[in-house]
C-alpha cells in the first residue's frame, strides 16, 4: 500500500490526519527557497486536497458553505466509501516560533 493510500485509509477509519499531514509537509520541504516567499495556508490547503482527491473514498469540497458562512474544506465520505469520518478541515500557516499552546489549538 502506498503512504497516500495509508494516509488516506488511517484518516477514512481512525479519523487521524498524522499520515496526511506528514505527507504535506514532506511535499512542502521540496518547495525552493523562491517558491516559499510569500508563503501561507493558501498554500498549505492545495497540497492536502490533492492527496485526497487521489482517492475515490472522498469527495472534497473547497470552501464549503455553512450556516455561519464557509468552512475552508469539507472531506466528504463518497456513497460507496465504507469510511468512517468525513472532516471540516480549517487551515492555518504559522510561522516559525508561532507554535505555542496558546496560539495552537486542537479540537
Amino acid at each position: 500500500m502506498s503512504r497516500q493510500e495509508e494516509a488516506i485509509t488511517e484518516f477514512g477509519r481512525k479519523g487521524k490526519i498524522d499520515k496526511l499531514t506528514s505527507l504535506v509537509s514532506e511535499f512542502l520541504t521540496q518547495l525552493s527557497n523562491r517558491s516559499a516567499r510569500n508563503f501561507g495556508e493558501k498554500d498549505v490547503k492545495p497540497a492536502c486536497l490533492i492527496i485526497l482527491t487521489q482517492s475515490d473514498r472522498f469527495s472534497v469540497h473547497d470552501e464549503y458553505e455553512v450556516a455561519q458562512g464557509y468552512s475552508v474544506s469539507f472531506i466528504q465520505k463518497s456513497a460507496n466509501s465504507i469510511a468512517k469520518y468525513e472532516a471540516l478541515i480549517e487551515f492555518k500557516h504559522l510561522k516559525k516560533g508561532e507554535t505555542t499552546a496558546v496560539k495552537v489549538k486542537k479540537s
